[in-house]
C-alpha cells in the first residue's frame, strides 16, 4: 500500500519466487504457521533482538556459529533459504497459542494511530483474534468472563484501579478461574502519583524526559536523567524548536 502510494521512494519486493519460495530474509521474523491446534500464529521478531529471541524459543540458536548458516537470516542460496524456512515452519507449527484480544466496540484506539488503515495496530494486532464488545454492558462482561474461565494466561494493561472497576481485576478473574495466571501491566504501575494515569510509550517517554534526547543537538554533554530533565541548553533547544 504504501510503495503504490509512493512509487518513486519504495521498491516493493515479492516475498515468495514464482515456485513460492522464500526470496527475502523478513519471512523468517515474520513467520506465520498454523500450529498444531488449528490456529495460526505470526511473528514479529523483526528487531535483532526479537529475533534472536524467536530463534533461542525454536533452539535454532546454534545456527549463528555454523558456517553453513553464515550471514543468517539474509541468505543468498536459495535452498538454504528453503531449507531455514521449512525448519523453523516445523518447529513453529509444534507451539503457539489462541490469543484473543478485547476491544472497544469501535476498536482499540491503535488501529488509527497513523493514516493508512489498521497500519498502527499491524504489530499489534499479529497472530491474535479479536473480539469488539462493550464490557460496561452486562452482556459483554458475561462474555469477557467467560473468556476468563476458559484462558490460561489473562494480560491486562489498565492504569491502577480500572481494572477493578470494570470487574476484570485479579481477584475476580481468579475466583472464575483459581488456574489462571493473571499480569498486570500498567504504564505507570498501580501505585505512587502517576499509577492512575493512562500512557502510551510515547507519553512515558515525554514524562520522564527521555523524548528531548530525539531533538538536534540534545544529547551533548547529558549524563545522567537528572540532566535530561534539567540541563538549560536542552530547554533553550526545546523552544527554539518549538517555535
Amino acid at each position: 500500500m504504501v510503495a503504490n502510494r509512493w512509487p518513486d521512494a519504495f521498491v516493493p519486493a515479492a516475498a515468495f519466487d514464482d515456485e513460492g519460495h522464500p526470496s527475502g530474509h523478513l519471512i523468517y521474523p515474520l513467520l506465520a504457521t498454523p500450529t498444531k491446534d488449528g490456529h495460526f500464529i505470526q511473528f514479529a521478531q523483526t528487531e535483532p533482538r526479537l529475533f534472536l529471541a524467536l530463534m533461542k524459543e525454536l533452539d535454532l540458536m546454534w545456527m549463528f556459529t555454523d558456517p553453513k548458516w553464515a550471514g543468517l537470516p539474509q541468505l543468498y542460496d536459495a535452498a538454504l533459504r528453503i531449507e531455514l524456512w521449512e525448519i523453523m515452519l516445523e518447529r513453529a507449527s509444534a507451539r503457539g497459542a489462541k490469543v484473543i484480544k478485547v476491544e472497544p466496540l469501535d476498536g482499540d484506539t491503535i488501529r488509527g494511530l497513523v493514516p493508512f488503515p489498521e497500519a498502527g495496530g499491524a504489530k499489534v494486532m499479529q497472530g491474535k483474534e479479536s473480539i469488539a464488545l462493550d464490557m460496561r454492558s452486562p452482556e459483554g462482561l458475561a462474555i469477557v468472563h467467560q473468556l476468563a474461565r476458559q484462558a490460561d494466561v489473562v494480560l491486562q494493561t489498565y492504569r491502577a484501579g480500572a481494572a477493578v472497576r470494570a470487574a476484570v481485576d485479579a481477584r475476580t478473574s481468579k475466583a472464575l478461574n483459581p488456574d489462571l495466571v493473571y499480569l498486570c501491566a500498567p504504564g505507570y504501575g498501580t501505585d505512587g502519583p502517576y499509577g492512575a494515569r493512562p500512557a502510551y510509550a510515547p507519553s512515558i517517554g515525554a514524562a520522564t524526559g527521555l523524548a528531548l534526547t530525539d531533538m538536534p543537538d540534545m544529547t551533548e554533554g547529558v549524563d545522567t536523567l537528572d540532566q535530561v530533565n534539567g540541563n538549560p541548553p536542552r530547554r533553550q533547544s526545546f523552544r527554539a524548536c518549538g517555535r
